[in-house]
């Protein structure tokens, strides 16, 4: 996070720390990721390898694991972790 509060912007990271990248892979590897579909945009790499990536949208023809609710996608999880990421969109 930056000294103003920023920890994303434009769909981006601002900033760019490979060990913060590489804790982020090692943490949520064989977890459930459950994000809304900007954030899903912004992924350099879709979907993220090793992992369930769970899309939180209303858009049907989106071509990843999506559902409409927070509560759908959270019983579908297939792992017992399970992650939450992006930023400023409402579940």
């Amino acid at each position: 996070m930056t000294e103003d509060g920023v920890i994303g912007l434009g769909g981006t990271l601002p900033w760019h720390y490979s060990a913060d990248l590489k804790r982020f892979k090692r943490v949520t590897l064989n977890s459930t990721i459950i994000m809304g579909r900007k954030t899903w945009d912004s992924l350099p790499i879709q979907p993220l390898p090793e992992r369930q990536n769970i899309v939180i949208t209303r858009n049907k023809s989106l071509e990843v694991e999506h559902y409409s609710s927070l509560a759908q996608a959270i019983q579908v999880a297939r792992y017992e972790r399970i992650w939450f990421i992006g930023g400023g969109f409402n579940l």
